[in-house]
């Protein structure tokens, strides 16, 4: 599905290569390379953190609700959480602020 992004109206299958470029070629999925490419996106970084960190608890919070409404079983639960999901990767270097524990 194509269609026009929030990313300065770039179509979606350019956002890939545009999100390479926001902060020195780093490509790399963790928190702490959203939060140094805040200014990219006109946030500030007290912003940012409030978005990364709002995220993590919302995902925190709602995972069994989700997994439940998506029918996925125990051992498949188990198998996403913390591994695609609030990774120890993801949060590497994180100098954004005081994240909940997992």
């Amino acid at each position: 599905m194509t269609g026009i992004s929030v990313i300065q109206g770039l179509p979606d299958r350019h956002i890939g290569h545009f999100l390479e470029l926001i902060h020195d070629q780093d490509r790399r999925s963790r928190l702490e390379t959203c939060r140094a490419a805040a200014a990219q996106f006109l946030l500030n970084a007290v912003e940012a953190q409030h978005i990364i960190e709002s995220q993590v608890v919302a995902i925190q919070s709602r995972w069994n609700d989700v997994c439940e409404e998506a029918g996925l079983s125990r051992v498949d639960r188990a198998f996403l959480w913390r591994r695609q999901f609030l990774n120890d990767y993801a949060f590497e270097e994180y100098e954004g602020g005081r994240l909940p524990e997992l």
